[in-house]
């Protein structure tokens, strides 16, 4: 919408839970087979959660739509792409509202996003990070 959302440091999240207790780490196990090692992993899009008697499981590549700027209508302007998200990367989508109304915004692949809205003065900037679907950064 055109309007500033919610607070995105209140929005509930659905995490897995082990024996009952919810897993409050983005982190995750990647176990690498046949070297009976295991990596630990943070936002990277292609870890696999591994909780006692599951089987890990290689997700497939992180796709994010990735636009320069887009305008208050949401309308792409400049950059128009898709990008894959590397290793440790997510989509983000940042918007900039002025006096609460969409001035502009951008979208792509980082490896630097922190979920937050920022308030100065007249004007907010909202940034949002997702890797848990392909495009979840969706205007």
């Amino acid at each position: 919408g055109g309007t500033l959302g919610s607070d995105p440091r209140t929005s509930s999240s659905s995490l897995p839970t082990s024996a009952g207790l919810p897993v409050t780490s983005p982190s995750a196990v990647l176990f690498l087979p046949g070297t009976g090692h295991a990596d630990f992993l943070s936002e990277s899009p292609l870890w696999s959660l591994c909780l006692p008697g599951t089987s890990p499981q290689l997700l497939p590549a992180l796709q994010c739509f990735q636009c320069q700027r887009f305008n208050a209508s949401g309308v792409c302007e400049t950059g128009k792409s898709v990008c894959q998200a590397k290793r440790y990367q997510q989509c983000f989508l940042r918007k900039v509202y002025k006096d609460d109304i969409l001035s502009y915004g951008y979208q792509g692949c980082t490896s630097v996003c922190f979920p937050m809205t920022i308030f100065n003065k007249d004007v907010a900037l909202e940034e949002k990070c997702c890797s848990d679907s392909t495009f979840c950064n969706k205007f």
